[in-house]
C-alpha cells in the first residue's frame, strides 16, 4: 500500500516492512523516463514509486514531485523506475492434468473415495459376517477426519 500523507510518502509492503520517506528529510527525487520517481531520505531510505504498480499512479507521482522542492529533482530520462513490489512468476506445472488438477490427485481421490466406500460398506454389514462382533465406526470416523484435512490440502 502507497500513502502520501502531509509529512512523507509511506510504502507498506506487509505488516514488518514500511519504507517512509519524509519531505523534509527528502535528499534527492530520481525521475526516471517512464514516469517513475525514487525518493532518497536523509538516512539511506529508498522509496522507489512506479506509476505503472498503482491505481492512479501518475497523479500520486504528481502530488509528490507538487510537494518535494525542483532542486532535488534529478532527472534520468533513459532509465526506467525500479518494480517496488516483485511478485513471483506462478509455478510451472507439468504433467497429466484432468480438468486443471494433476493426475497424481485424482488418483488420491479415487483411493481415498474406493476406502471411504469399503468402510462405509464394512460399518454397516461388517457385524454380519464373522469379520468381528462390533461395526468399525471409529476407523470410519477418523477415515472422515483424516480425509477431510488431506481434502483441504489438495484443493480441489
Amino acid at each position: 500500500m502507497l500513502l502520501v500523507g502531509g509529512d512523507g510518502v509511506t510504502l507498506t509492503i506487509n505488516a514488518d516492512d514500511k519504507i517512509t520517506v519524509y519531505f523534509e528529510s527528502c535528499e534527492a527525487m530520481l525521475r526516471y523516463g517512464d514516469g517513475g520517481i525514487l525518493l532518497v531520505g536523509a538516512d539511506g531510505a529508498e522509496l522507489p514509486v512506479n506509476p505503472d504498480e498503482w491505481l492512479g499512479g501518475p497523479l500520486v507521482v504528481q502530488q509528490i514531485v507538487q510537494r518535494l522542492p525542483a532542486t532535488l529533482a534529478l532527472p534520468l530520462p533513459g532509465e526506467t523506475t525500479v518494480t517496488a513490489i516483485k511478485v513471483p512468476p506462478p509455478k510451472a506445472r507439468g504433467g497429466l492434468a484432468i480438468a486443471g488438477i494433476p493426475i497424481d490427485r485424482w488418483i488420491g481421490l479415487f483411493v481415498f473415495v474406493a476406502v471411504a466406500v469399503a468402510l462405509l460398506g464394512f460399518a454397516i454389514y461388517g457385524s454380519r459376517t464373522s469379520l468381528g462382533s462390533t461395526p468399525p465406526l471409529v476407523s470410519l470416523v477418523v477415515w472422515a477426519a483424516l480425509g477431510y484435512r488431506l481434502l483441504r490440502r489438495f484443493r480441489f
